[in-house]
């Protein structure tokens, strides 16, 4: 085996991914046009543009994966406000998961000077402060 052959080249653009040559986000067949996939773009972009833009392969991937739990995030809410049923559980869950993203990317997504803002009684929110609540003090009377 010659003695170059362990050198990785970068493979010339006609032999590379769209999604590694930066002309589409999604992979498959995906039909970039839709809001949902317009939206799940510019909050790709916008996160790279807070991130500085010089992004390694990585910060790609949680970028796409960030934007990913923000539209469903979005699409939950959205559901809510339209009186749709959701599952609680599946918001909060996609919730948590975009906050931890966020955090490990080093994008807080809130500002700690913010005070805290109850939900109203009767509101989704407080359903899912309902839940959390219930979770929090029966894992303490676990312990």
């Amino acid at each position: 085996m010659p003695a170059d052959s362990a050198v990785i080249t970068k493979p010339s653009p006609t032999v590379r991914s769209r999604i590694t040559n930066g002309s589409s986000c999604f992979l498959g067949k995906v039909d970039g046009r839709s809001a949902l996939a317009r939206r799940q773009r510019d909050l790709q972009h916008a996160y790279a543009e807070d991130l500085g833009n010089d992004l390694t392969a990585a910060q790609r991937v949680r970028v796409a994966q960030v934007a990913a739990l923000t539209v469903r995030a979005e699409m939950l809410q959205a559901a809510i406000a339209n009186g749709e049923p959701v599952v609680d559980e599946d918001l909060v869950r996609v919730s948590n998961a975009l906050r931890r993203e966020l955090a490990d990317l080093g994008l807080k997504g809130s500002r700690a000077s913010a005070a805290p803002v109850e939900p109203d009684a009767d509101g989704p929110g407080a359903r899912i402060l309902a839940l959390l609540r219930r979770d929090r003090e029966d894992s303490s009377n676990e312990a």
